[in-house]
């Protein structure tokens, strides 16, 4: 498969994915999406836009959300929408570029667990993704490469604090294999390291990929992975999408098997909200 044709495979995709927890809405050249679950989703630019962005669409976007309620975030494939990125600065929002990479899943590297470790898929069971959700939550707040002391003892005053209503979609969405969760787990059942994927289709993307800062640089993460690709074949995927958080962590996805091509924007607006949400409009959506 060519380059182009992973591109254009990521944009249907990375479109299609929303869809499966939303209703879209158009505004301009963006389609919304509508939380219709307790996970929260960016705008993106419609497939097939033929004209350029403008910071005038960035902002009635904007707007739109907040009538809704919604968070100002908007993502998109810069290779298909080349002009997003200046539009979103322009329009006072902050912009940031990620590597976006893609596999093959016949590409994968193999990857051994380390002794003690035990790598496995969860089930549509509450008590299980809650934790891993919670090993998520972890890594995220210190950080996603960087080691640290934040270990299993952190795990149950985390539990605590993960949303249920977030868990209750995720035992939905297991159920019905929209999305796939896998977890590194030590001799004592707790887990260290965890990664999530979405599949739609013959195409999938890796996502909420952590790790303890404990157990970091062991390869754990690594090898939670080469589970999920393993199982994204076995559901008939033959693409496979991630988003790095910079060049660093590309590169050691490259060590995979992975390979950079292209890159994703990812624009927010933090400042104030510019009118009150309207609540006959925005309903009380969880997220």
């Amino acid at each position: 498969m060519t380059r182009r044709a992973h591109i254009d495979r990521a944009d249907e995709y990375l479109h299609a994915v929303p869809l499966t927890g939303s209703e879209s809405e158009t505004v301009g050249p963006f389609t919304l999406f509508r939380p219709t679950s307790a996970l929260s989703y960016y705008g993106r630019p419609t497939p097939g836009l033929s004209s350029a962005i403008d910071p005038a669409d960035v902002t009635r976007f904007g707007h739109r959300c907040d009538e809704l309620g919604l968070p100002r975030a908007l993502e998109w494939v810069v290779e298909i929408a080349p002009s997003a990125s200046s539009a979103c600065v322009n329009a006072g929002w902050d912009v940031v570029e990620h590597p976006l990479l893609a596999l093959e899943p016949s590409q994968i590297a193999p990857v051994v667990s380390p002794p003690g470790v035990t790598v496995r898929r969860l089930r549509a069971d509450r008590s299980d993704l809650r934790q891993a959700w919670a090993t998520v939550q972890i890594a995220f707040a210190h950080g996603r490469s960087d080691t640290g002391t934040a270990g299993t003892a952190a795990l149950e005053a985390e539990n605590a604090r993960v949303d249920s209503d977030l868990i209750s979609t995720f035992e939905q969405r297991t159920a019905r294999g929209e999305t796939v969760t896998a977890a590194a787990y030590d001799d004592g059942g707790r887990p260290l390291a965890v990664g999530q994927h979405q599949p739609v289709g013959s195409t999938t993307e890796v996502v909420a990929v952590g790790t303890l800062p404990a157990h970091r640089r062991q390869g754990l993460a690594a090898a939670v992975i080469t589970t999920l690709v393993q199982d994204a074949a076995e559901r008939g995927v033959d693409l496979v999408l991630l988003s790095a958080a910079g060049d660093d962590s590309a590169r050691l996805y490259e060590r995979l098997g992975f390979r950079r091509i292209g890159s994703v924007g990812a624009a927010e607006d933090t400042r104030p909200r510019a009118v009150p949400p309207r609540s006959a409009d925005a309903g009380s959506p969880p997220r």
